[in-house]
């Protein structure tokens, strides 16, 4: 494209308007890292309870930590969290609209 370089990072040349800093990997890996603060961040949230987890549940499918469920328990966590996610839906609509 030949767009002169808008940050001259270091190893940045003038004269050749040549960018030899690995801008990029330098952006993916800061993109990783916020990534990892922010999901690390909401985790310990949610698990030391600062954080109500009902807010997360239209965007997030982890409902708990138990390591294994029976069909029973499955399906009744499954009917009890659509229920909690209707109600949810429900107060954010009302909020909507007031």
């Amino acid at each position: 494209m030949n767009w002169p370089a808008s940050v001259g990072y270091p190893g940045y040349d003038a004269q050749t308007n040549t960018q030899y800093f690995p801008y990029k990997t330098l952006s993916m890996v800061c993109g990783l890292m916020v990534m990892l603060a922010v999901s690390y961040l909401t985790d310990w949230l949610m698990v030391n309870g600062r954080m109500d987890v009902k807010w997360l549940r239209l965007v997030n499918n982890r409902f708990d930590r138990s390591p294994v469920k029976t069909d029973d328990e499955d399906s009744e966590t499954r009917q009890s969290i659509d229920e909690e996610m209707v109600e949810v839906k429900k107060d954010l609509m009302n909020n909507e609209q007031s």
